[in-house]
């Protein structure tokens, strides 16, 4: 822990922390109920329309996607931001709304937030960069850590019956935002704007879940959820906004791998209030796999410290 310190940019880490354990924690009560992909949009919509206010206060972020202009971020960047936009975060946003349905806090946050281990390994192969101890370290931690917690669900009280399947979808949206890290360390890298990444990615999603919904006439899906549900998940994304927002301004007053390593206290956060709170059930295993877990992703978020780079976001 050599590279920590504590300045202000590590406290508006904590800041993104906690507004990510809050969002969270509101999506997993609402996610309970109503449909999928119709609950996502509701949830985005408070962080699309934070990502294009940034966007519309900051000309530049617009002006980066006019191609008759000279700060056009050319073809091959546009295609890569509509990829993510239809493809890339669409998914990770449906399979985190399930992952938190059959999977409860203490399943689907420590599993999905592996992604930064998933996406230093991909991106030996994808950016060039070197594979080294930290990271074998971190995937051994990460490793122990997933299979304690599992050992733990099975030999304990799950939030649901199916909590096997909030375990994939976990994985499979730590892997989904591992793939979109590294395509957004290359936007970023390049001169893309992150208010660009969030306002056109989120919305681009939005609109991709909704006409899905339109083509099989599930339109009515978005009256699938109970009024209070709607709150909670229109401020589960507020939360995810504020977050983004503290998150950026960490990275401006310190150190990527400081930042990030602080802000691994979402997990921690979360969990002690699903059990404070939403009543999921902590025995010793899981406990111990969680903390395997997150010792494995501040490893790997170390290694960052010795290669500073623009960071990749997490549009959780």
């Amino acid at each position: 822990m050599g590279n920590m310190r504590i300045g202000i940019g590590e406290w508006w880490a904590s800041g993104a922390a906690v507004a990510f354990a809050a969002g969270n924690v509101l999506t997993r009560v609402a996610a309970v109920e109503g449909d999928p992909l119709a609950g996502t949009v509701i949830r985005v919509i408070p962080l699309a329309a934070f990502g294009l206010v940034m966007m519309a206060l900051r000309q530049e972020s617009v002006v980066q996607l006019l191609p008759r202009r000279a700060e056009f971020v050319g073809w091959r960047i546009l295609g890569l931001i509509v990829i993510y936009g239809i493809v890339i975060a669409p998914l990770a946003h449906v399979w985190l709304f399930l992952a938190f349905r059959y999977g409860g806090i203490l399943v689907a946050v420590p599993l999905f937030s592996t992604f930064p281990l998933l996406g230093a390994l991909l991106a030996v192969p994808f950016l060039g960069e070197r594979f080294n101890r930290r990271i074998a370290a971190g995937i051994i931690f990460t490793s122990i850590g997933i299979t304690v917690l599992t050992y733990g669900q099975h030999v304990g009280e799950p939030v649901s019956a199916q909590w096997q399947l909030g375990a994939l979808y976990g994985l499979l949206t730590g892997l989904v935002w591992a793939i979109s890290s590294n395509v957004g360390s290359y936007l970023l890298r390049r001169g893309t704007s992150i208010f660009t990444l969030i306002g056109i990615t989120i919305s681009m999603s939005a609109l991709v879940l909704t006409l899905i919904l339109a083509v099989d006439t599930r339109l009515a899906a978005f009256g699938s959820f109970s009024a209070s549900a709607y709150w909670l998940l229109l401020l589960s994304g507020l939360f995810l906004g504020v977050a983004q927002y503290c998150l950026f301004k960490a990275f401006q007053l310190t150190s990527i791998a400081s930042a990030s390593t602080v802000k691994v206290l979402d997990i921690v956060v979360a969990s002690a209030v699903a059990v404070l709170w939403l009543g999921e059930t902590m025995n010793v295993p899981i406990a111990v796999g969680i903390l395997l877990i997150v010792g494995g992703i501040v490893v790997v978020q170390l290694v960052k410290a010795a290669n500073p780079q623009p960071a990749p976001q997490r549009n959780d």
